[in-house]
């Protein structure tokens, strides 16, 4: 869930209804961090398995797998394998990528976005 809810700050969504797929897999393959481990095809199947199968379901779906140990992510094609402990490491770094842009005046677009969504879930 945070990578869609990072999303939705990145692009300004108020909600990603109808937009979560592409919301959660676009901060997978194109912020620069999580882009150098996910292709479009994984980000897409680990959307699946991991968000829609948590959420919905409150397991991982089909024959992906969560570990502790290993490589970030392995894909042989038919399920994903991902290392919970380097994922969340990448996670809080791209959170901190993220927060550095925002401290940038020149960033006028990404701050504008943010201050749609703050201001959405305050309700100011």
């Amino acid at each position: 869930m945070l990578v869609e809810t990072l999303g939705a700050f990145i692009e300004g969504l108020t909600d990603t209804d109808n937009k979560s797929k592409r919301t959660f897999c676009s901060v997978l393959t194109q912020r620069p961090l999580f882009s150098r481990e996910f292709t479009a095809d994984v980000a897409e199947r680990f959307y699946y398995d991991f968000r829609c199968g948590i959420l919905h379901q409150a397991e991982i779906g089909g024959d992906s797998r969560l570990w502790s140990v290993g490589v970030l992510l392995q894909d042989d094609g038919r399920r994903i394998i991902v290392n919970r402990t380097k994922f969340h490491e990448l996670l809080k770094a791209e959170f901190q990528s993220y927060l550095a842009e925002l401290r940038d005046p020149a960033n006028t677009k990404l701050r504008e976005n943010f201050r749609t969504k703050m201001k959405f879930i305050c309700r100011a």
